[in-house]
């Protein structure tokens, strides 16, 4: 996570995320949110969100979008099982 913005929030959902981990109660393969970031892109892809085309160095200079993913843990209270959301902004 090296050179990037981190709201405080954010970093609390991530050591959240891995004392659940760490106490079995939310698992999930990999680093923590990454299958929740792939799930959160691949249905922006299947609905559409994006369309693709070939990079171009003389056409494509620069950033294309600015954006960002927000890491959060949903179902916090009692009465639900807890999980981990993904959300891209753009």
């Amino acid at each position: 996570m090296a050179n990037t913005f981190v709201l405080r929030k954010e970093k609390n959902n991530i050591k959240l995320s891995l004392k659940f981990r760490q106490n079995r109660v939310i698992y999930s393969p990999g680093k923590p949110f990454e299958e929740s970031d792939n799930t959160e892109v691949t249905n922006l892809i299947k609905h559409g969100v994006f369309s693709f085309e070939l990079f171009n160095l003389d056409k494509h200079t620069g950033r294309l979008f600015k954006s960002c993913i927000i890491w959060e843990i949903k179902g916090k209270s009692e009465n639900e099982k807890p999980y981990k959301k993904s959300r891209l902004i753009i």
